[in-house]
C-alpha cells in the first residue's frame, strides 16, 4: 500500500493526511466562528497544542493570528 501511495501522491500517507488536515483547518478558520480547540478536534488532531505547532510550522502563523488577520 505504502509503495503504491508514494508512487501516486509523491509523499507518504502520514504526511498526506497531515497536509489535508491543515488545509481543512485553514478553510475552517477562514469560514467559521469556531475556536481553535474546536477546529483542532474537528480535523482530527489529538491535542490543540499539536495542532497549533503543526499549523505554525506550515503557515508561519498560529491559528489565532490567522483568525485575527481575517
Amino acid at each position: 500500500f505504502k509503495r503504491k501511495f508514494m508512487q501516486t501522491f509523491k509523499t507518504n500517507p502520514g504526511k498526506w493526511i497531515m497536509q489535508r488536515r491543515l488545509e481543512e483547518s485553514y478553510e475552517l478558520l477562514k469560514k467559521s466562528e469556531k475556536n481553535v480547540t474546536e477546529i483542532a478536534y474537528e480535523v482530527g488532531f489529538e491535542t490543540p497544542a499539536h495542532f497549533i505547532a503543526s499549523f505554525k510550522q506550515k503557515y508561519r502563523n498560529t491559528p489565532k493570528q490567522l483568525q485575527k488577520q481575517l
